[in-house]
């Protein structure tokens, strides 16, 4: 399925034509916003009695901050690829583009590591292993970034 022009708001616009989304889940029912996808259903009413009081469970705010850290550190790994490939089409100042490239690659290498000892220890804090979450391999995500 692919919209005329190939853009994800295109392509959306076609599945909704085509009635991809009629059947979901939930149709016609208003959204849970309040809702953590990290919490078992055996753990949700202590978890929404600690919500109601503005608090949360020790594992679910590591679990939040291990992805908001992985989503900055991403992020900022992404932004120096493309200005570095801003740099090299322009041909503009190539060893510097080299240089800073391979330093936001050594940032990302670091930042990851210290991210999985995190995950690591929230791994063995989870009541359940179906909140496991997996290991940051750097080199997999700088291989995918540089296709």
């Amino acid at each position: 399925m692919a919209g005329k022009d190939g853009s994800v708001d295109a392509i959306i616009k076609q599945a909704m034509k085509e009635g991809t989304f009629d059947n979901l889940e939930g149709k016609g029912k208003p959204l849970n916003l309040f809702d953590s996808p990290y919490v078992d259903e055996g753990w949700r009413m202590a978890y929404d009695m600690l919500s109601s009081q503005g608090l949360t469970l020790p594992w679910i705010d590591k679990r939040n901050t291990i992805e908001g850290e992985y989503l900055k550190a991403i992020e900022k790994l992404a932004g120096t690829m493309k200005w570095y490939l801003e740099k090299n089409e322009a041909g503009e100042d190539l060893v510097l583009a080299e240089e800073e490239w391979g330093k936001a690659k050594l940032r990302f290498i670091g930042t990851s590591k210290e991210l999985n000892e995190v995950i690591d220890s929230y791994n063995l804090e989870i009541p359940t292993p179906r909140f496991y979450r997996k290991r940051i391999n750097p080199e997999t995500e700088i291989a995918a970034l540089e296709k």
